[in-house]
């Protein structure tokens, strides 16, 4: 007559187990969905850096919500439901304030008494006009003369770096850095009313000012055919 001795449920092997206490310790994994949202969570980050990837936050809303549809049709397969719904609310909060705070800063960036005008569309585009023989301003850009404008571009390099009164202002980065010499009409010269002067920045800069359709000095040897004479200068808050 042999004795039996009960072991441990914890001990018995998986089959013998009760089935709730097999349910219980389960192991479901993830699907890769679930790791993909969250580090699309630092990836909405970049959202705060320049405008068009608040749509990196859009994007990485839709695969967390894609992730928690894998779940939730398979729930006996998978887990990380929590996971993916925290890492879609993070996208949203993400998204909503880098685009407020883009927003916000394209509402108030233009000083008091300035008009918004776009460089690339309303003066380099507008190109030149030629009659008689006479090459002037197109009547629309002719129509700024004299006027307050804020503008924005980017500062053509020179040997000076700091303290310029007078600088060269490019419609965007491939012409001022890349593209060699760029059309008249793509530069305006900037004269600094501040006698302190402004330093040299790669970024894109906002300045505001009176404009002239006709530049009288040329601190790059560029033959610009516009000036600015600016009484406000700054690292350009949004990039419209």
């Amino acid at each position: 007559m042999s004795l039996v001795v009960d072991r441990p449920l914890a001990e018995q092997p998986l089959a013998q187990r009760p089935a709730e206490m097999v349910d219980e310790f389960q192991y479901r994994p993830m699907p890769v969905l679930v790791p993909i949202s969250v580090g699309l969570v630092f990836a909405s980050l970049t959202a705060f850096f320049w405008e068009p990837l608040v749509l990196v936050s859009v994007v990485a809303m839709g695969v967390s919500y894609w992730a928690i549809r894998v779940i939730r049709a398979e729930p006996d397969a998978w887990s990380g439901t929590g996971v993916a719904l925290g890492a879609m609310l993070c996208q949203a909060a993400i998204g909503a304030t880098a685009g407020t705070v883009h927003t916000v800063g394209y509402l108030t960036e233009v000083p008091e008494g300035f008009r918004r005008v776009s460089f690339s569309r309303e003066i380099s585009a507008a190109g030149l006009e030629e009659k008689d023989g006479i090459t002037t301003p197109p009547p629309q850009v002719q129509e700024l003369d004299g006027k307050p404008v804020f503008l924005k571009g980017y500062m053509y390099p020179t040997r000076e770096q700091y303290g310029l009164t007078s600088f060269v202002l490019c419609k965007d980065m491939g012409e001022c850095c890349f593209g060699g010499q760029p059309a008249p009409t793509d530069m305006i010269v900037v004269q600094i009313k501040n006698p302190d002067g402004v330093n040299f920045r790669t970024g894109l800069v906002s300045v505001a000012g009176t404009f002239k359709t006709a530049a009288e000095l040329d601190p790059a040897g560029l033959n610009p055919i516009y000036q600015l004479d600016a009484d406000y200068f700054s690292p350009a808050r949004t990039s419209y």
